[in-house]
């Protein structure tokens, strides 16, 4: 995945690109010109976290830190679009939040308590928010290929909120937000007629559009690791990831954990396990399910509908191994009736192991393994891995260490029982990360 970090440094705006041929620098007016350009662009997505904004296209995520939203350079009017949209939704939250009532929410010292998403909303509500955003046709040309934009239509975006999503990311600490003023507002202070810091961050996450997994790990990782797989396999991976439905990020960080990309099995696929095995999937490339089988004798499969036939030699071809773990992570996902969490330790432990896991769980809560697996922010089962003596017993914080935010969407999608196109996200939040993007 290509990204675009803002951040101010030495008090000048700079803009890193980071592809997968490397990182190009971009700083001043050339950093500008590049944020504002970028505002005028649709997003499918756009969150909100304790250090800054991001926004996510196709292939592509924009990062912006708080120091670019509140300096005294007012770089913030370069992101006019986005910004009244951000506040658009705080308004909208709050309104249902306090059944139509009028809501401030609560600051502290004069900072904000939700971090960025208040700061945010009082700045715009000052009216220091103003359109001086210049759209530059050079670096709309450069960026064309990246956020796949029509140079004829850029003038005339229709910058529709509801052609945006929005997930707010909120954590109850101290926002780092210096901006004058923010710190005049310190008498927006929660009394009996507003809503609370805490029901306010409850509503939100009702609203949102992923489930919250709440994790606590360790998440160091090998970041020489990580760069090698992204250096050498980021386009095999970005071809074939969404082609099985899944997101691109989880792809790379099983690569990195299974392999590194120093092997060619890149995901540890093991014959033994899956030889002989057909297994149907769906493509969402050809909009149809195909069926697959590793197998080193496919006259046994005549007329079988077997549409594709993978040998152990196939598999040393990066391509094809990037494929085919995929196509077994899809079917994890299918057996944990789409459980993230569940599907990722399965890929490790295998779906067998993985349903002794959840059945020892579930016997000892008084539930099902479906009421488990229906939640996805209820990871209580992994407590339970240990009743398995095989794998990697924490296979699921090993490999979501390498998501490189430190809260990161991972996602798939699937089609359900009516044949409909279906997509679940999950948002990683891991309680002891040391992570800066």
């Amino acid at each position: 995945m290509k990204g675009y970090i803002f951040k101010v440094e030495k008090d000048e705006l700079v803009c890193t690109k980071k592809a997968a041929n490397g990182s190009t620098i971009f700083v001043g007016e050339n950093a500008i010109s590049r944020l504002s350009t970028i505002d005028a662009l649709k997003f499918k997505k756009a969150k909100v976290t304790t250090s800054g904004i991001v926004l996510e296209g196709n292939n592509i995520r924009v990062y912006i830190n708080d120091s670019v939203l509140f300096t005294d350079k007012n770089y913030q009017n370069c992101l006019y679009n986005n910004m009244k949209r951000i506040n658009k939704a705080i308004g909208k939250y709050n309104k249902k939040a306090n059944k139509e009532k009028n809501v401030t929410v609560g600051i502290v010292t004069g900072f904000a308590t939700v971090g960025l998403l208040a700061a945010i909303g009082i700045l715009v509500s000052t009216g220091n928010l103003k359109n001086e955003s210049k759209i530059d046709s050079e670096v709309v040309e450069e960026l064309r290929d990246d956020f796949e934009i029509e140079l004829e239509n850029i003038e005339k975006i229709n910058l529709d909120n509801d052609d945006m999503q929005f997930s707010q990311v909120i954590e109850t600490q101290n926002s780092k937000v210096e901006d004058n003023e923010i710190k005049k507002k310190d008498e927006f202070n929660t009394s009996d007629n507003n809503i609370t810091t805490e029901e306010l961050l409850n509503q939100l996450e009702k609203e949102s559009n992923y489930d919250l997994v709440n994790l606590s790990f360790n998440d160091e990782y090998d970041q020489v690791k990580y760069d090698h797989v992204f250096n050498e396999y980021y386009d095999m991976v970005i071809e074939r990831a969404p082609r099985w439905g899944i997101s691109t990020n989880l792809v790379l960080s099983f690569i990195s954990q299974e392999s590194g990309g120093y092997v060619d099995n890149l995901m540890q696929i093991q014959w033994s396990s899956w030889h002989d095995q057909p297994i149907k999937v769906f493509n969402f490339e050809k909009n149809e399910y195909e069926k697959i089988v590793l197998t080193e004798n496919p006259e046994n499969y005549t007329n079988k509908g077997i549409t594709q036939f993978i040998s152990k030699e196939d598999l040393l071809n990066p391509k094809t191994n990037i494929s085919i773990g995929c196509i077994i992570l899809r079917y994890s996902f299918d057996q944990m009736d789409h459980n993230m969490t569940a599907a990722i330790q399965a890929y490790n432990f295998g779906v067998e192991n993985m349903k002794k896991v959840l059945n020892a769980a579930a016997n000892d809560k008084g539930c099902t393994v479906d009421d488990l697996l229906r939640n996805q922010s209820d990871t209580s089962f992994l407590d339970y891995r240990d009743v398995i003596s095989v794998g990697d017993p924490n296979y699921v914080e090993h490999t979501l260490r390498y998501l490189q935010d430190s809260k990161e969407e991972i996602s798939i999608r699937y089609i359900d029982e009516f044949g409909e196109p279906q997509e679940t996200s999950v948002l990683i939040n891991n309680d002891q990360t040391t992570k800066k993007l």
